[in-house]
């Protein structure tokens, strides 16, 4: 039973924290971008220094043994996030969160052609 999962990660969530879905789900869309922005829009190493301060030990030390997970489990280069995107969805699906990352310091945020 180790890789069936009955239920979406957000109604887990959702059900362990006591809170709407909806509440959830607007929290982790928050985080994630706030994340993404100082991880890009610093000079120095936003994840070896400040990130302990921003979030829990908890959560700094589950973040970091999923990067060492997905560096183990994925080929991932400058780029690729456009390529997953594209897969799962159009361009015309992803254009809404395109004005998040205007004005950030220049990065990968290119989708690749439909």
């Amino acid at each position: 039973m180790r890789n069936v999962h009955r239920k979406s990660l957000r109604e887990e969530m959702s059900e362990r924290l006591g809170l709407d879905e909806s509440l959830v789900m607007a929290v982790v869309d928050e985080f994630m971008l706030q994340l993404h922005r100082r991880a890009t829009d610093r000079d120095d190493d936003y994840i070896g220094g400040a990130l302990q301060f921003d979030i829990g030990p908890q959560a700094l030390f589950h973040f970091l043994y999923f990067l060492d997970y997905f560096s183990k489990h994925y080929s991932w280069e400058p780029g690729t996030a456009g390529e997953y995107l594209l897969r799962i969805g159009s361009k015309r699906e992803w254009a809404p969160f395109v004005h998040q990352v205007e004005g950030w310091r220049p990065t990968q945020h290119e989708l690749s052609p439909e």
